[in-house]
């Protein structure tokens, strides 16, 4: 055994030991804390919110599409959009997902426009509801966008 290895070999071994020790306790602070769901929000970031893409008129039994903008900061993600109906009413609801474990987010405005195919099946008016939250309210206020359609009877073709 070579005498001027082993200062050297100690000095290794403490520093790999030292960064182990350092490595195990910062992780157990930086590790994300999980994701949680979040009812979108439609309302509070633009003159013209909510921002709802639906058509004027659609045709009885055919699929048209609805979109919705919801907003979030740099700790939020685009999450699924729900749809229920019932009769002439149609019910979406986005939803998104914020980094619980993010701690301090960037100040941006991040948009996510999610889409719902939706059909209705009788003549007369629809309704679309967009169900989401309001800017700001971490109670989960909820808050309504309505649009009004115009059904027309399905044209059978020769």
């Amino acid at each position: 055994m070579d005498v001027r290895d082993c200062p050297s070999r100690v000095l290794v071994l403490g520093v790999i030991g030292t960064l182990a020790i350092v490595g195990t306790a910062c992780s157990s602070t930086t590790e994300p804390g999980g994701e949680e769901r979040r009812l979108g929000v439609i309302v509070g970031f633009n003159d013209d919110d909510p921002q709802i893409a639906v058509p004027d008129t659609i045709e009885a039994g055919v699929e048209f599409v609805v979109e919705v903008t919801t907003y979030g900061n740099a700790c939020f993600r685009k999450g699924e959009t729900e749809v229920a109906s019932s009769g002439n009413s149609v019910t979406i609801t986005p939803y998104d997902y914020i980094d619980m474990g993010a701690g301090a987010c960037a100040d941006v405005l991040l948009s996510f426009i999610h889409q719902a195919t939706v059909e209705v099946s009788e003549a007369g008016f629809a309704s679309v509801v967009i169900v989401g939250r309001a800017g700001g309210s971490m109670e989960e206020e909820v808050v309504e966008g309505i649009r009004e359609v115009v059904v027309l009877a399905r044209q059978v073709s020769n």
